[in-house]
């Protein structure tokens, strides 16, 4: 794989999970970390405490716990992209999408797709919605204000609209 090639990472699920998260692709930053969300500045570990009534770990293995307690699944749409080294999803190519159809029959239990901004339900509809063979009572939460510090908003707003959503 050439340096613009990027690789999603494992998807973070246990067996209680009931919601999955999708992002798109990590980041450079996420990458170099070898974790989801890794940018500094990127909103989603906030947001996710305040959803999950919880303080903000510091440390990535508790975020990860967190995620876990609160039955909330993490992965990324996109299996691997070429995307040159800015972070923006408008300078993905040549992508392939993750096996969703196994990934469901794997995680019975989730039902419920929140997708971290636009792109995500972009790529979803574009490369698995149409061609994988996907459980028929999946339930779609609204596409969420993206989480990247590329999306300006006030995290206070993104806050809001990630719990509306949660506790709907």
């Amino acid at each position: 794989m050439d340096s613009l090639s990027k690789c999603c990472f494992p998807p973070i699920v246990g067996p209680e999970a009931r919601i999955l998260v999708l992002g798109t692709l990590p980041g450079e930053e996420s990458l170099r970390l070898q974790q989801y969300y890794g940018h500094s500045r990127n909103h989603f570990w906030p947001i996710i405490a305040e959803v999950c009534g919880e303080k903000l770990p510091s440390e990535y293995s508790d975020r990860i716990a967190m995620v876990m307690r609160s039955r909330i699944a993490l992965w990324d749409v996109l299996k691997s992209a070429v995307r040159d080294g800015t972070a923006l999803d408008s300078a993905i190519a040549n992508e392939c999408a993750n096996d969703f159809a196994s990934f469901f029959r794997e995680y019975p239990k989730i039902r419920t797709i929140a997708f971290n901004g636009n792109n995500a339900l972009k790529f979803f509809r574009r490369h698995v919605q149409k061609t994988q063979d996907l459980p028929a009572d999946l339930v779609f939460l609204e596409t969420l204000p993206s989480t990247s510090p590329a999306y300006a908003r006030q995290l206070s707003e993104k806050t809001a609209r990630w719990q509306n959503a949660f506790s709907a």
